[in-house]
C-alpha cells in the first residue's frame, strides 16, 4: 500500500479534490482534513440533502473521535460477509449506496460486497486495492451509479477501476438521456429498482 506520506504528496500535486459523501462523520473529516492540511486545494463535495433525513446515513461519536479520519474508500460495512465466497463486488459512490445496501440485505446476497468511492479525485488505487484484495474469490466488478450513462462518474471512474480488478467492470445504470431526471417519480423510480437490481445480476 502506499505511504501516507508519498499519497500527501500526489494530494498536493493535483489541482482539485472532488468527494461523494456518505456519512456525517465523512463530511466532518473531509473538511477537518482541509483545514489542517499544510497545503489548499480546492474542494468540490456532493452533499445530496436526501441524506439528511435517512435514517441509515448516521455517524456514530466514535466515528468524529480522534483516531479516526477520512478514508478515500469504505469497505463493505456489512458483518455478514464472508470474505471466501464473495464473487461480485459493486463500487458506487454517493447515496445510492444505501439503495444498495438495503437490496443486497433484504435478497440476503452475501456473496455481493459494497464498496463506497468516497472521494472520486484523486482517486485511491492504493486502496482500492487494498479492500478487494480480501475477495480472493471476486471474478465480477460492477460499478453502478443513478446517474444516466453519459452523465456521473462512469466516464472518469471506468477506466481507474479497470487498472485496478484486470477485467471488465459491469455497469449498472440508466442508459444515456438528454436530461439528468425522467421528469415523473414513477418512471424515477422504475429506473432506480432496475439499476439497483442490475448491480447485483448484471
Amino acid at each position: 500500500m502506499i505511504r501516507p506520506e508519498r499519497y500527501l504528496q500526489l494530494c498536493a500535486e493535483k489541482n482539485i479534490q472532488v468527494a461523494n459523501l456518505t456519512t456525517p462523520a465523512q463530511y466532518f473529516h473531509a473538511l477537518r482534513r482541509q483545514k489542517k492540511r499544510g497545503f489548499r486545494k480546492p474542494l468540490v463535495l456532493m452533499t445530496p440533502k436526501s441524506l439528511l433525513s435517512r435514517a441509515e446515513a448516521i455517524s456514530p461519536v466514535e466515528d468524529f473521535l480522534d483516531g479516526t479520519c477520512f478514508q478515500e474508500v469504505l469497505p463493505d460495512p456489512s458483518d455478514k460477509l464472508d470474505p471466501a465466497k464473495v464473487t461480485r463486488v459493486v463500487f458506487c459512490t454517493g447515496k445510492v449506496f444505501y439503495d444498495l445496501l438495503k437490496h443486497r440485505d433484504e435478497n440476503e446476497l452475501f456473496t455481493a460486497a459494497i464498496i463506497r468511492i468516497e472521494q472520486l479525485y484523486p482517486f485511491h488505487h492504493e486502496m482500492v486495492e487494498a479492500i478487494i484484495s480480501n475477495f480472493p474469490a471476486a471474478a465480477k466488478f460492477v460499478w453502478c451509479q443513478e446517474e444516466p450513462l453519459n452523465m456521473g462518474a462512469l466516464s472518469y471512474i471506468e477506466s481507474r477501476l479497470h487498472k485496478v480488478v484486470n477485467t471488465r467492470v459491469r455497469y449498472a445504470g440508466r442508459d444515456r438521456a438528454s436530461s439528468p431526471a425522467a421528469g415523473s417519480k414513477a418512471v424515477h423510480l422504475r429506473e432506480q429498482k432496475m439499476l439497483i437490481e442490475a448491480a447485483f445480476s448484471a
